[in-house]
């Protein structure tokens, strides 16, 4: 008879510390929040998400190969289970409705573009290595909006190139670039990217406090656009692609 896993014995025994305050905190946090005042649920939030996020970041090392297995098979539950009821609420909330405009299925669709985008970033950026990630991610963000110029202006000879030279191709050429210079095409990504906050007017003061309608801004094109160019400055010397 073989002797069981060490992680699966004494499970409270084998509780690590910023799990079990997470846990704590998080029971405390939900309580609280709903008998209350909702700002609590922050707290839960910190709990539940707080020691993961700190084992992601590699700020915490204190699980075995065991549990950081178990952690991820949890995760993808947690993923699919979420998408699938996001989804099924979209899908009952706009059976009748049409393409009627709703500010709920607005922020429902939004919940679930975080998901997918995070999962996307995610598979990207450990299925390949940073460079490969940003080629791809790059090409798919010029082969986007080279089709939505396209689309716009395809009996506009005129518009169409001067759309196609200010928007898809710099994709286009920072994807090229970031196979032998990627710190460079990674500084310049960024400047894009903060270009790109001023023009939408990411930080703009909103005095009729309508800032939903920059979050798919933020969410679609500037986030994936920033990670990857960060991605691309931890590129270390010597090791570019050939």
């Amino acid at each position: 008879m073989t002797e069981a896993s060490p992680s699966r014995r004494g499970f409270l025994g084998r509780l690590r510390p910023a799990t079990l305050v997470g846990g704590l905190l998080f029971v405390a946090g939900a309580v609280a929040g709903v008998a209350v005042h909702p700002a609590f649920l922050l707290a839960a939030a910190l709990g539940a998400f707080g020691p993961a996020l700190l084992r992601e970041a590699g700020l915490l090392r204190d699980e075995d190969e065991f549990q950081r297995q178990a952690a991820a098979s949890a995760a993808s539950h947690a993923y699919l289970a979420g998408g699938l009821f996001v989804t099924a609420v979209l899908v009952a909330k706009g059976w009748n409705r049409g393409n009627a405009p709703d500010p709920e299925a607005e922020i429902w669709l939004m919940a679930l573009s975080v998901m997918l985008g995070a999962r996307f970033l995610s598979y990207a950026a450990r299925f390949w290595d940073a460079q490969k990630a940003a080629f791809r991610i790059l090409v798919g963000f010029g082969t986007f909006w080279l089709l939505f110029v396209l689309l716009s202006h395809g009996s506009e000879p005129a518009a169409l190139a001067m759309e196609a030279l200010v928007v898809p191709v710099p994709f286009f050429l920072l994807a090229f670039l970031s196979r032998r210079l990627p710190r460079t095409s990674g500084a310049l990504l960024l400047v894009l990217v903060a270009a790109g906050a001023w023009f939408f007017g990411v930080f703009r003061h909103r005095p009729d406090g309508r800032y939903l309608a920059v979050i798919p801004v933020v969410l679609f094109l500037l986030l994936p656009l920033a990670l990857t160019g960060v991605g691309l400055l931890r590129v270390r010397p010597g090791h570019e692609e050939p």
